[in-house]
């Protein structure tokens, strides 16, 4: 590939997005990684029965797939851990200590009874990536009013460059995410794996690079409300107002789509969002059910960034050489396992 001199330049970036995409499925695809995966899948059913008289078997399979991620990935690719808090379930330095690697380990039990609809999509919290999304044009200008709504922010906590472990250099920091999708039924004691993903999540400076204005969310999964934030939590101008007792005056009424459902909410005129550097943009209420089943109440509240949320793929990937390569790779896991 053409020698690039500043180790930031995006060119540089996107070619160690892609020495990495090549190494991470190396070792994934593994006859090792793939035996150990084979094993376990036989080893959940010999005791599913049992271990769900002890265990909520909701979510159970994402324990196991992490620790064989973090058994085997590091073991061939990591020359010092990232100390970093916030990053992915795997955070290292690589053996070449041209970057620092982010890695996060996830599982989707691909049951209709279940969240089958999250199979395909790139569903990330702010801790697992650097990008951030900002307002559209369409919240700029709400219903063609005077008014403008900051959007539901998704802020990526993940820096996009770090000190190398040396402190010496900056390096960028390349995230992953690695999905494995199972299908299980805890009623009928089924459990079997079905598919591996591994996603690159471009790096912000390869995203300004190569896609300069394009959205990077396509929608948000959970919102953040701005009564979870502590300093507004006990500030009566933004708590929660029964169904009942919520008034549209003096707000604008409009939509967003939220996977395919519409969502509505309502501008809040006199809201300006208090958030620092947003402080131009108004508020928005939309309605939470908190609760179900007959203890269901409804009400109104105002999310103000994302709890996690989809993220736009970006599958067709160029190296500075202009070669093609692919940012998302799968595997069929059903015939082995």
């Amino acid at each position: 590939m053409t020698e690039i001199n500043n180790h930031l330049d995006p060119l540089n970036i996107q070619d160690l997005e892609k020495k990495y995409m090549e190494k991470i499925w190396s070792e994934i695809t593994a006859d090792e990684f793939s035996y150990t995966l084979k094993k376990i899948n036989e080893k959940i059913n010999e005791n599913f029965i049992e271990w769900k008289k002890d265990f909520n078997m909701k979510n159970f399979f994402n324990i196991p797939f992490e620790r064989i991620c973090k058994y085997y990935i590091p073991k061939k690719l990591a020359k010092y851990p990232w100390t970093s808090p916030i990053s992915s379930d795997l955070a290292f330095y690589p053996n070449d200590n041209d970057c620092i690697l982010c890695i996060d380990a996830k599982t989707i039990n691909s049951n209709p009874k279940a969240n089958m609809g999250d199979v395909n999509d790139l569903i990330v919290g702010p801790n697992q990536v650097s990008l951030s999304s900002g307002p559209t044009e369409e919240d700029i200008n709400i219903n063609n009013s005077n008014f403008s709504f900051g959007g539901i922010r998704f802020d990526g906590k993940i820096p996009s460059t770090d000190k190398s472990f040396d402190q010496d250099t900056i390096l960028p920091v390349l995230t992953y995410t690695l999905k494995c999708i199972y299908f299980s039924d805890i009623d009928e004691n089924i459990f079997k794996l079905k598919r591996l993903f591994l996603t690159n999540i471009p790096n912000p400076i390869v995203y300004e690079h190569n896609w300069k204005g394009e959205r990077k969310l396509d929608n948000l999964k959970t919102y953040k409300y701005i009564t979870d934030y502590p300093q507004f939590k006990n500030n009566s101008t933004y708590k929660r107002i029964k169904k009942n007792k919520f008034s549209t005056d003096n707000k604008i009424k409009f939509t967003r789509t939220i996977k395919e459902d519409q969502k509505t909410f309502y501008l809040d005129k006199n809201l300006k969002n208090p958030l620092p550097g947003l402080e131009e943009y108004n508020l928005a209420w939309t309605e939470v059910r908190r609760g179900t089943g007959s203890k269901a109440d409804y009400g109104y509240e105002i999310p103000i960034t994302a709890g996690s949320g989809r993220l736009v793929i970006r599958p067709q990937r160029i190296d500075s050489d202009g070669n093609e390569w692919s940012g998302l790779l799968e595997k069929d896991l059903s015939s082995s396992s």
